[in-house]
């Protein structure tokens, strides 16, 4: 629920994760698991402070709260984190996430405390940019469009990605608003950039559009992206 929307219950970044399937099968018949963070997260400086690092920990029970062995693990290889943008018509593929900046309220009329770059603080010393590891420039529109046509038999999810990237438009943006969304998105990229690891974390926007065809054709966007990070990656 995007909670600065008067009179509306939804977000569609949600309704997006729903849409996506449970596996997605690349082109050599491997097959991608979806691990789908089970709570919404509410726009709020001290969830978001808590629950990233909880879904960077590789702890199976985080995704899965029945799980009985707390100590079970659970491997995110790629994390895609999704976000709703009112003012936007199209999809944005968030690249970059900046350190400072967030001082509006979040849903609990508060804001960011202040001090976490400071001495002690959870980012002291992290640099004041910090960038998704995946290349910019295969995430484009029409290198998709051409990759796909190649493809000798389509299948029916790929003719429909076609048909969304020439509906659709797609944006690459390296200004996620300095609010909880980018608050987010910096959070993972610290989280890794902390522990040494590649920074394999992208953040997607969506537009408001809330009718089945405009959340459907999002979802198969977002299948692409993920087919693409994953070859990117070279898991």
């Amino acid at each position: 629920m995007d909670p600065f929307m008067p009179g509306k219950n939804f977000n569609t970044s949600a309704m997006v994760r729903d849409a996506l399937p449970e596996t997605i099968k690349l082109d050599d018949s491997r097959l991608i698991n979806i691990i789908k963070y089970p709570h919404d997260i509410q726009a709020s400086w001290s969830e978001v402070r808590e629950t990233v690092p909880q879904i960077l920990s590789n702890k199976r029970r985080v995704f899965m709260p029945d799980c009985e062995d707390p100590d079970a693990e659970l491997r995110i290889d790629i994390l895609v984190q999704l976000g709703m943008r009112r003012s936007e018509d199209c999809i944005v593929f968030e690249t970059v996430a900046w350190r400072d900046g967030y001082v509006q309220l979040d849903v609990d009329d508060k804001t960011l405390p202040p001090g976490d770059v400071e001495h002690g603080g959870i980012w002291e010393g992290l640099p004041e940019k910090l960038a998704t590891c995946f290349s910019i420039s295969k995430l484009q529109r029409n290198r998709w469009i051409k990759r796909f046509r190649q493809v000798s038999t389509c299948s029916s999810r790929t003719l429909a990605l076609i048909v969304c990237l020439q509906d659709i438009p797609i944006r690459v943006s390296q200004d996620a608003n300095s609010f909880i969304c980018e608050f987010q998105f910096y959070s993972a990229l610290a989280e890794l950039y902390k522990r040494h690891l590649p920074a394999r974390v992208i953040f997607v926007h969506t537009p408001p559009g809330t009718a089945e065809k405009d959340i459907q054709d999002c979802a198969v966007i977002v299948e692409a992206l993920i087919k693409t990070l994953v070859e990117q990656s070279g898991l």
